[in-house]
């Protein structure tokens, strides 16, 4: 079906270690499974949202995504506290919200979705 996603990047400075124990206090929260201390990766279904974790030399992508049968209906980040979010350790440098959607949407859902705005696309 259709999707919310949010995706960001962020640049680590020598906190590696904090990044993990960072992942690991949102895991603690839901309840799920935490990843190892070695660990490069969480790939884990939280409940109401997925979390797709991965932690590299100078970066770590998180990737959450939200199912819906309504585009744009809510925000993939939604579901994620708001202090947590807060607190990531690192520079942000990649922020991007996506709606996938299952089907072509004909025109009226285009104009309803972007406010009647000129969209272009690829």
């Amino acid at each position: 079906g259709s999707c919310q996603v949010a995706h960001f990047t962020v640049k680590l400075n020598d906190n590696r270690q904090e990044l993990h124990a960072h992942v690991v206090e949102l895991c603690r929260r839901y309840s799920v499974p935490a990843p190892d201390p070695d660990s490069s990766c969480l790939y884990q279904d939280f409940g109401g949202f997925e979390l797709r974790w991965e932690r590299h030399l100078e970066f770590a992508n998180f990737t959450f995504i939200v199912a819906t049968e309504t585009p744009f209906a809510t925000d993939a980040l939604a579901f994620i506290p708001k202090d947590w979010l807060a607190a990531m350790p690192g520079e942000l440098v990649v922020a991007v919200n996506l709606s996938l959607v299952k089907e072509t949407p004909d025109d009226q859902q285009m104009f309803d979705w972007f406010e009647g705005q000129r969209v272009s696309g690829a």
